[in-house]
């Protein structure tokens, strides 16, 4: 078992990726998509500020894949 502590609830937990951002948006027709991730506790979410669980631009990958997909369906690809 971890010794990191969630701050919500003080059981030991383990760190997980979370994201808290908005996910594919769409903005007067330009498509981006809103990413606030963060590492969190496998139980309650909650911010571990000591914990790096990990990078942030290894799941940028799915958006490219997302992109492509898009222009497809759009008749642009």
């Amino acid at each position: 078992m971890s010794d990191i502590k969630c701050p919500d609830c003080g059981k030991p937990c383990s760190p997980k990726k979370c994201d808290s951002g908005l996910g594919p948006i769409e903005v007067w027709g330009a498509k981006s998509f809103d990413s606030q991730p963060y590492t969190g506790s496998d139980c309650c979410d909650a911010e571990l500020e000591d914990a790096n669980a990990w990078e942030a631009d290894a799941d940028r990958g799915d958006y490219e894949y997302d992109q492509q997909k898009d222009r497809e369906l759009d008749g642009r690809g």
